[in-house]
């Protein structure tokens, strides 16, 4: 069962629609692998997505340059007929640069990798791993993988948010810095308690607006449920699909379908 870990809200920009058991049947005999189960779980929670805050790990056994990584997002199935930045896609994107055992995952530092281990034909699991990319271009015998965890939810117990590296609040108001860091839960208490779901910050942007321009779509969702205006403009005319269009692919598609 896939573990309950608060780092996990931070993984909001994805709107794709979920997994369902037959689609991660149907991935498994495309990749030719089995997922682990606790991997499968989480495919079927959260079918990918970025992190909108910077979120990090170890290196268990590090070296002088590789001791930590940044974790951009994780790998699930597009569904709007773009299938890069997909499992499928980096698999086999990727097929002639990691041993065939290693299935990509996720994303770290814009080019490196966390790959699970899935031996022989049963695809025995044999744990979370990490991929230099840099290792290639110094030498045929340099360090390439590292260790991770044993277990995927053990990899995901690894993931961290530090809070002191984040910059200091650009919004005043206080539901919109539940914006800002994505305390969705606080939008929705604030909703719930009859707040103006179209008020505005000193900039005139909307609720809606700022969840586009901090790249938190699942909060787009939640605005647009009750009813938030999506032909709102700020104080330089922009539009919440304007500041989308900058920001977050996902909001976009929120709010074309809206």
């Amino acid at each position: 069962m896939l573990q309950s870990l608060p780092i996990l809200n931070l993984l909001q920009d994805c709107c794709d629609p979920p997994l369902t058991p037959q689609d991660i049947e149907e991935l498994e005999i495309l990749l030719e692998v089995r997922f682990p189960k606790e991997y499968a779980d989480f495919l079927l929670q959260f079918n990918g997505g970025h992190f909108s805050r910077s979120v990090e790990f170890p290196i268990p056994n590090p070296t002088e340059f590789v001791n930590r990584a940044l974790i951009n997002c994780f790998f699930g199935v597009p569904r709007d007929g773009i299938e890069h930045n997909g499992l499928l896609w980096y698999a086999e994107t990727l097929k002639d640069r990691i041993p065939e055992e290693y299935l990509p995952i996720a994303n770290c530092n814009g080019r490196d990798l966390v790959l699970l281990k899935l031996v022989g034909a049963q695809s025995e699991f044999e744990g979370v791993w990490y991929w230099d990319s840099s290792a290639f271009w110094i030498a045929e015998d340099e360090q390439s993988m590292y260790w991770l965890n044993d277990t995927f939810n053990g990899f995901l117990s690894m993931l961290f948010h530090n809070v002191c590296d984040e910059e200091s609040p650009r919004e005043f108001r206080p539901i919109f810095q539940a914006v800002e860091r994505g305390a969705i839960s606080r939008v929705e208490e604030y909703l719930a308690e009859g707040g103006d779901v179209d008020t505005r910050n000193r900039y005139g942007q909307t609720l809606l607006m700022a969840a586009a321009i901090y790249r938190w779509p699942k909060i787009v969702q939640v605005l647009l449920a009750h009813s938030a205006n999506v032909n709102a403009r700020d104080r330089k005319g922009r539009t919440p699909l304007h500041h989308a269009a900058e920001h977050s692919v996902d909001s976009v598609k929120l709010l074309l379908a809206a």
